[in-house]
């Protein structure tokens, strides 16, 4: 944007600008969502355009809206900053992403501008929501992209910390008929205007990942050849994230145990949606009683979503504990075993679970692929 400065002008569009997200602590929602405003106006400003809020809730805001009666407070925060982080790189549910899609619409029929920049869907679910929703809107409204020229970037640091991520959401752009053409921007020469740029946006500590190897060196864009031929109703770049590497292994399991009376859950980690997952589950067994078994550290996310089918029980924190629970429950009463431990857990999870030979278990990185199965 700043080489090109000079010959357009910029409209810097925040879709999630509602937020309570910010390295002030005890700011609330407001001056939040009015602090981080003016930053983007002010980069905005000095880039020579404007910047415009759409006005949809942010990641972390929507959590806190999962628990009635509840307020962004440093005890919430205490009490489930596992769930939050763990909730930001969870897929959106139908639901949402209607929302977004609506607001997106909304958007580009308002803003006629003659190019349209669309995130390719950093590993953050806001980020995979305003990519999902781009082509989604233009899907259902060819007009919105008529005598546009539409450009895919590939945003920063996500790219660095999350390289993996960004291949598989560029991927599913290509499988679902998108012809990309690859365009790759030289910034060496104003690598030091991009990190004040980005140095504005100091309630997020931006500044922090820069320098960081290859991002002071080149941008990474394509120009859209021609759009997706297939807009699944999950998302385009979510599915990224929810498509399981062993999608029978999950069906199989799911179908052999439909009417199991008690199902057993082990949540090492926070899964970020806990009341969404919870009825799923419920859909997935319906006869069935919850013995969800839950990492001290993590168990808020639980307890705070009362249920008369769950039989919470607490894990200590530490390997140690999980390795003695896995113990334990080589002479329990057998029963279909769920183990949820995240993805840099996940190994550990499955050389636990073989230790239950009598159980019928299942070993999943994140909740998602168990949604992608089974329904949002």
């Amino acid at each position: 944007m700043w080489l090109r400065r000079h010959e357009c002008t910029f409209v810097v569009a925040t879709v999630a600008s509602r937020s309570n997200w910010s390295r002030f602590r005890g700011l609330d929602v407001a001056a939040t969502t009015e602090l981080r405003r003016h930053e983007s106006e002010l980069a905005a400003r000095m880039l020579g355009g404007e910047h415009i809020c759409v006005g949809m809730t942010e990641a972390a805001l929507r959590f806190q809206q999962r628990y009635p009666g509840s307020e962004w407070t440093d005890e919430f925060y205490r009490r489930h900053g596992s769930a939050i982080q763990a909730s930001i790189v969870r897929v959106a549910d139908d639901a949402e992403r209607a929302r977004w899609i609506e607001a997106m619409v909304q958007l580009l029929d308002k803003e006629r501008a003659a190019e349209v920049w669309i995130p390719l869907g950093g590993l953050h679910v806001d980020h995979m929501l305003t990519a999902d929703a781009c082509f989604a809107a233009i899907a259902t409204q060819p007009s919105l992209g008529h005598g546009r020229v539409l450009r895919v970037y590939q945003e920063q640091p996500y790219a660095a910390s999350n390289p993996r991520h960004m291949d598989a959401a560029r991927t599913a752009l290509i499988e679902a008929g998108a012809v990309l053409e690859e365009e790759r921007i030289a910034i060496a020469s104003v690598a030091e205007y991009k990190r004040r740029l980005v140095s504005v946006y100091d309630s997020q500590n931006l500044g922090e990942v820069y320098p960081v190897p290859g991002i002071d060196q080149t941008e990474l864009i394509w120009r859209v050849q021609e759009l997706p031929r297939r807009i699944d109703s999950s998302g385009l770049v979510s599915q990224a994230v929810t498509r399981p590497p062993a999608p029978h292994a999950i069906d199989s399991w799911l179908a052999r145990n439909r009417d199991a009376p008690r199902v057993r859950v082990l949540l090492s980690a926070a899964t970020g949606q806990w009341a969404r997952d919870l009825k799923l589950l419920g859909a997935a067994f319906p006869r069935a009683r919850f013995e969800v078994h839950v990492s001290a550290a993590v168990a808020a996310e639980v307890a705070d979503v009362p249920s008369d089918r769950v039989d919470m029980r607490t894990v200590a924190v530490g390997k140690l504990a999980w390795v003695l629970k896995a113990l334990r429950l080589c002479i329990a009463r057998p029963a279909p075993t769920l183990f949820y431990a995240g993805e840099r857990r996940e190994r550990e999870a499955r050389l636990l679970s073989r230790l239950w030979l009598a159980n019928d278990a299942l070993v999943i990185p994140t909740m998602d692929h168990l949604a992608a199965r089974y329904g949002t």
